[in-house]
């Protein structure tokens, strides 16, 4: 992508173009590529309003802090940021299903090419991310919510002969039914 950074507004072999939904004042291309249209803007200049032509442009994108590429545009003189693989597969895409997500197919978050985006479901796209290594499944000590660790499962567990989950759940600060779920198999299941 970077070689695209600097290039002038002449058509790439193959570019093509299609409206921004939502903004008018811009263009995207098959190739991941973002202008501007030239346009009148107005602006208070202490007792007049004044215009000037803004003319086309070819944007420079920046990355977010998750590594997506994006782009600043502006609306009703807002500014706005868009992910450019969003702003890719909403123009060029078909959404018949109407999913809400957009799936990098090869993992790659730089890589915007159309046919390696497909739309997608939140959970069709953690199922993708955890098969592929890009997320690491949160379960267990590594989920940011647990108030317990390995050691302190094992404990519970063997405590479930001799006392009741409302016993147990009080040494732990924990409530009877997350013990419960321990206990039944629904949550530590990777625990012996």
């Amino acid at each position: 992508m970077e070689h695209y950074r600097n290039l002038s507004l002449e058509d790439l072999d193959g570019e093509v173009w299609r409206p921004i939904d939502g903004f008018e004042n811009y263009m995207i291309s098959n190739f991941g590529r973002v202008k501007s249209l030239t346009r009148y803007e107005f602006f208070k200049n202490h007792t007049k309003v004044s215009r000037r032509i803004r003319k086309s442009k070819i944007l420079r994108f920046s990355f977010d802090s998750d590594g997506y590429i994006h782009y600043g545009l502006s609306k009703n003189g807002k500014g706005n940021t868009r992910k450019l693989h969003r702003l890719i597969a909403i123009a060029f895409i078909p959404n018949p299903e109407n999913k809400p997500c957009i799936n990098h197919i090869n993992g790659i978050k730089t890589d915007n090419r159309i046919e390696n985006l497909e739309w997608c479901t939140v959970m069709e796209n953690n199922i993708h991310g955890i098969a592929n290594g890009l997320i690491k499944p949160s379960f267990g000590e590594n989920n940011g919510q647990s108030k317990l660790n390995t050691i302190k499962v094992r404990i519970i567990k063997r405590l479930f002969n001799d006392m009741s989950d409302s016993s147990i759940g009080k040494i732990f600060n924990m409530s009877s039914e997350g013990i419960r779920k321990i206990r039944i198999g629904k949550t530590w299941t990777h625990i012996k």
